[in-house]
């Protein structure tokens, strides 16, 4: 009997903190998250849109703004979420995710092929944020912009602030070298191009861009028609790097082409038909071999 007694006062004790402390519901934007996690996108917006009207200009507001905007991203639907990006800015002006809202509105422009709507709101986050977390990619991507759009004076703009102002933003700094370089090239400004290609941040970190840009530096030596200087350029890639050797390889045997060194330019475009068969550059290198061959090759007048 007191057995039955102890046993029945252990299971109220068990069921009282069930009674009085009854389990939480989940977290709609909990819920939501997970909804997204298995794609059920409608269904997760839909929880989302709830919590936005009961509870207006609160956190929940906010969180439930932004995961909404990632769902519609993810879903395709860009203008619903550079709707969400926009009450972001609108409605929470001073937290700190609208800096990131106004950036995202010009990403997702651009990603849907809008490049001047993109450009409006790369500018729009410069002026709000001319020091923001974002600053170096909003003036790259206007830079690029104008670049595609064949807009050469205002990319160059854009391209120098970067390189003025972000040093330490290594990829972006060393990308906006490379392309001002290009723009020069195409305006046969080969001193002004060269000067861009040695802009780049020659580190062990950069290697890859700074060899890029090298090999850019190298072709501008070629149009200059300083093939000697291109020649080292190109060599001095192939001794210190792996990056690009079969372009560095082709822009020796053409430098030395050029230059009326036929042995050597022979023995490197041999090189680059053995090592390279399927290469981009080996149908080019046996013309150039053939001529040598039959002795028609003549220093400074490259073949058609």
């Amino acid at each position: 009997m007191v057995i039955r007694r102890v046993f029945n006062l252990l299971l109220i004790l068990v069921f009282i903190p069930a009674v009085l402390y009854p389990a939480k519901s989940e977290d709609p934007l909990e819920q939501a998250a997970r909804l997204f996690k298995n794609k059920k996108y409608e269904e997760a917006v839909s929880i989302c849109e709830r919590v936005k009207v009961t509870y207006p200009g609160s956190d929940w507001d906010l969180a439930a703004r932004i995961l909404a905007a990632k769902i519609h991203e993810k879903s395709g639907a860009i203008d619903r979420a550079v709707t969400e990006f926009s009450g972001i800015i609108s409605k929470f002006p001073e937290k700190g995710q609208a800096e990131e809202a106004y950036f995202s509105v010009g990403r997702l422009r651009a990603g849907a092929g809008r490049p001047k709507e993109a450009a409006s709101a790369f500018e729009l986050y410069l002026k709000k944020y001319p020091r923001g977390a974002y600053a170096a990619a909003a003036n790259f991507n206007i830079a690029s912009i104008y670049r595609d759009a064949g807009d050469s004076r205002r990319a160059l703009s854009y391209f120098e602030t970067i390189l003025k102002k972000y040093p330490n933003e290594p990829w972006f700094y060393s990308w906006s070298a490379i392309y001002s370089g290009h723009i020069y090239m195409k305006r046969k400004d080969y001193d002004r191009a060269v000067e861009s290609y040695l802009r780049v941040i020659d580190s062990d970190e950069n290697r890859f861009l700074h060899t890029l840009s090298s090999l850019h530096r190298g072709q501008a030596s070629l149009e200059k028609k300083d093939y000697r200087t291109a020649a080292a350029i190109f060599q001095n890639i192939l001794k210190t790097t792996n990056h690009f050797s079969e372009e560095a390889l082709y822009g020796l045997g053409r430098a030395q082409y050029l230059n009326g060194d036929f042995v050597m330019a022979r023995e490197t475009l041999m090189t680059i038909v053995q090592m390279f068969p399927a290469g981009a550059w080996r149908v080019d290198a046996e013309k150039r071999i053939k001529a040598i061959d039959q002795g028609r090759a003549k220093k400074g007048e490259d073949i058609k």
